[in-house]
C-alpha cells in the first residue's frame, strides 16, 4: 500500500513539474498576451487542484480499507485468545504441555504431556505464509513469535 501512496505522490510532483515547464513555455512566446497567460494558468491550476484532489481521495480510500484489514484481522486474534481462554480450564490442570505451530496447514495444536492433541487453533484466517516465527506454550501462556519488519517479535496470550 505505501508503493500506490509514494505513487500518486510522485504522480503530483511530475504533474507539478510539468505545468511549471508549461508555463515557462508560454511566457517565452512573445506572441502570447498576459490574459492568455493567466487563463491557461487558471485553467491548469483547477486542472492540478482537481488531480490532487482525487488522489487525496484514493489515498483516504486505501487509509480505509487498511483500517478494515486490521479491524478484522484484530477480529479474529481475539477469536485465538477467545479460544485460548476456553482451554484456560485445561491448563490450569496442566493438561495442556506444548503448544506447536504447523506452517503447512497453519493450524496451532495444543497437546498433552503425551504429544496427544487435545485441541486445536484454525490460523488460516489471520496468518499469512511466513508471518509466524513459531508458537510455543510456556509457564501456562501461548507465545507466538511474529517474523517482522523490524525481527521478530512475540505475542503473548495469558490463559489465566
Amino acid at each position: 500500500m505505501s508503493g500506490r501512496i509514494v505513487k500518486l505522490e510522485k504522480d503530483i510532483v511530475n504533474y507539478n513539474s510539468n505545468l511549471t515547464q508549461q508555463i515557462g513555455d508560454l511566457a517565452e512566446k512573445e506572441e502570447v498576451d498576459i490574459e492568455t497567460l493567466n487563463r491557461k494558468i487558471d485553467n491548469e491550476t483547477q486542472r492540478a487542484t482537481d488531480r490532487e484532489d482525487e488522489l487525496e481521495d484514493m489515498i483516504n480510500n486505501l487509509g480505509n480499507e487498511l483500517g478494515g484489514d486490521i479491524d478484522n484481522l484484530d477480529n479474529k486474534i481475539d477469536g485465538v485468545d477467545d479460544k485460548v481462554d476456553q482451554l484456560a480450564d485445561d491448563m490450569n490442570n496442566d493438561l495442556i504441555a506444548d503448544a506447536v505451530y504447523n506452517k503447512s496447514d497453519r493450524t496451532i495444536y495444543f497437546k498433552n504431556k503425551n504429544g496427544v492433541t487435545i485441541s486445536t487453533v484454525d490460523a488460516d484466517d489471520f496468518v499469512i505464509d511466513g508471518m509466524i516465527d513459531s508458537v510455543e506454550w510456556r509457564n501456562r501462556q501461548l507465545v507466538i513469535t511474529w517474523n517482522t519488519a523490524a525481527g521478530k517479535q512475540p505475542t503473548t496470550i495469558d490463559g489465566d
